[in-house]
């Protein structure tokens, strides 16, 4: 509780920019205090570097998932991260969370944990939307961070989604669809139609498709 009245005092007192980009201030403010590092957030918001971050629209495809490698070192489960591709996203409501510009490249990252889970019904959530997104500098690196609706409610969403089964959302579904197909092999594909549209779609791996730990490298990235 009192974390929270420091922000509120704070918040208060930056000079106030537009309303709009106030706005995108206040939002990528409270994701980062919530989801990432409160050094980060400090360093950001206390003080006038917050007026130096870039704020975009930008359609993204958001991928969350539980830990495809529970029993894992932290260097294997990095080294799986840099396959996958993607930005990481701080969260604290899920287990991964990663950003992709391209809808397929987030499929492929998604079945590939599916294939790597060793038998671990994983719920993985892939969404395609149009996301606000921050891009700022911290020690000679640049960030890029989601924040807002459309995150949060891909974090919510896992929590509904089926285990051992990819879930596309209706966007996700029309940028790969017609060849998701010939992409996976050993995988059922089903869809949700309303009025002749689809709505979601699931891919779900048949027993064979599993993978060893050790030679996730090349699955599902070709």
């Amino acid at each position: 509780m009192h974390a929270a009245q420091d922000i509120d005092i704070e918040l208060t007192e930056l000079e106030r920019d537009p309303t709009d980009r106030w706005l995108l201030i206040e939002a990528m403010s409270h994701r980062i205090l919530r989801h990432g590092n409160v050094d980060v957030w400090r360093r950001l918001f206390i003080g006038s570097h917050y007026k130096s971050i870039q704020y975009e629209a930008e359609e993204l495809t958001l991928l969350a998932a539980d830990a495809a490698l529970v029993s894992a070192d932290p260097q294997e489960s990095e080294r799986l991260l840099a396959q996958l591709g993607g930005e990481k996203q701080p969260s604290r409501r899920v287990d991964m969370l990663l950003s992709f510009r391209d809808a397929p490249a987030a499929v492929r990252a998604a079945v590939t944990l599916q294939r790597v889970s060793g038998g671990h019904l994983l719920r993985t959530k892939v969404r395609t939307c149009l996301c606000n997104v921050a891009s700022f500098e911290l020690d000679g690196t640049v960030r890029r961070r989601v924040f807002g609706h459309e995150i949060d409610a891909v974090e919510e969403a896992l929590s509904e989604a089926a285990r051992g089964v990819v879930t596309l959302s209706a966007r996700t579904y029309e940028l790969v669809g017609e060849s998701l197909s010939a992409q996976l092999k050993n995988a059922m594909i089903a869809t949700e139609i309303d009025d002749g549209t689809v709505t979601r779609a699931y891919i779900a791996l048949t027993p064979d498709a599993a993978a060893p730990l050790s030679t996730f490298a090349g699955l599902g990235l070709s």
